[in-house]
């Protein structure tokens, strides 16, 4: 049980993490696979982690500049809302899961 806890638990943040993706789209000017933001998101942490502040301020006012070229697709941004939304009650199970393979150990 504890395994299915986790497995489901890490499977609601990868799905938690999709639906964000597609709710954003519109706000980000990548390209449609994902490896742009995730490359400008590595780039922007590095800056908040050597406290390069200006430096990651630079890079997320670009983005948000070449973002506003795009236009919102609404059905994209609702699926992404209701993956979102699934994704908690996904982790939610797996929360109850691990709980009750607590309970279950020690009762």
């Amino acid at each position: 049980m504890a395994l299915a806890a986790a497995i489901l638990a890490l499977l609601g943040v990868v799905t938690g993490v999709f639906g964000t993706y597609l709710m954003t789209m519109a706000y980000h000017p990548f390209d449609t696979r994902g490896l742009g933001v995730a490359k400008n998101f590595i780039r922007v942490m590095i800056k908040f982690a050597t406290f390069q502040w200006q430096s990651a301020k630079l890079l997320i006012t670009k983005a948000a500049f070449f973002g506003e070229m795009n236009e919102e697709d609404r059905a994209l941004s609702l699926t992404g809302i209701y993956v979102l939304s699934f994704s908690f009650l996904v982790q939610a199970v797996g929360a109850a899961l691990a709980i009750a393979d607590v309970w279950r150990e020690h009762h």
